[in-house]
């Protein structure tokens, strides 16, 4: 009688732990120096992974936050899988102001280079390593991004990740407007909060892959080890408020526990 109680307690615990259905996570950011309100969707670690037909499922989500404009943090292709997925998210994306960095398994593609001509061509601008200014709904902004530290090992060997950031970032600390960084890999932010951004947006880390709700936020996460200080979620680093997301990708090795992939939206809210 027990074990007739007990097994379906497990398959329900099963499915729910392995649920891969997207999850949406809000969070509101004070940003006192913008003059109106700001939406921004984030998304990182998509891996070219399946969302339904011409990822619908993704796109209404992203239709219905209504962004103002959107932030991709990296791995939007996978090194190893074929990138049609991934384009067809991005004809869905032509409508908004889209800014992309790459991560590391675009470095570990031969074709890194086409992969950023592929975003560009639906008119995504690709940040490498550099800034910008732009004004989005009315806002001014500053956007800067840098590539992957993978880039040195994969593509081009003279590629010094820090010494990069000192480069082209400095200048951010006297900048005006509200000065935002996309950035992959988290585990970077001590560097990246340097500089002077309000904002830096990252993925990476896939929610440290298993989590247990209220207990544990990540198990573990490359670059990071075991327990991931920065899984996933909202972080504060002095001035610089720093939120990395789950991600997008849906792996079946190794499972996704506790972990469903996630679409993020961020309310900059003066």
């Amino acid at each position: 009688m027990i074990a007739f109680l007990i097994i379906p307690i497990v398959i329900a615990l099963a499915i729910f732990a392995l649920d891969l259905r997207l999850a949406v996570r809000r969070h509101v950011i004070s940003a006192k120096s913008l003059k109106k309100p700001l939406r921004i969707v984030l998304l990182a670690d998509h891996h070219s992974s399946p969302y339904g037909k011409n990822q619908v499922r993704l796109l209404d989500e992203i239709h219905a936050a209504k962004p103002d404009l959107i932030l991709l943090a990296g791995d939007m292709v996978d090194d190893k899988r074929p990138y049609k997925k991934t384009a067809q998210l991005y004809q869905g994306l032509r409508n908004y102001p889209v800014y992309y960095v790459i991560g590391n398994h675009e470095c570990r593609r031969a074709d890194m280079a086409a992969m950023k001509a592929l975003a560009e061509s639906y008119g995504i601008t690709v940040l490498t390593d550099e800034t910008m200014t732009a004004e989005v709904g009315g806002v001014p902004l500053l956007l800067g991004g840098i590539d992957d530290p993978e880039k040195a090992q994969h593509r081009d060997s003279t590629f010094a990740h820090k010494a990069v950031m000192e480069q082209v970032f400095t200048p951010v600390k006297s900048a005006s407007g509200y000065r935002i960084l996309i950035a992959h890999k988290p585990e970077h932010i001590k560097t990246y909060a340097r500089y002077g951004f309000d904002l830096v947006v990252s993925g990476h880390a896939h929610g440290g892959q298993v989590r247990i709700p209220g207990l544990l936020n990540g198990l573990y996460s490359p670059g990071q080890g075991l327990f991931p200080r920065w899984a996933g979620g909202v972080y504060r680093h002095g001035a610089t408020t720093h939120v990395v997301t789950r991600g997008l990708s849906k792996t079946v090795f190794p499972p996704r526990i506790f972990n469903r992939p996630e679409l993020v939206v961020i309310d900059l809210a003066g």
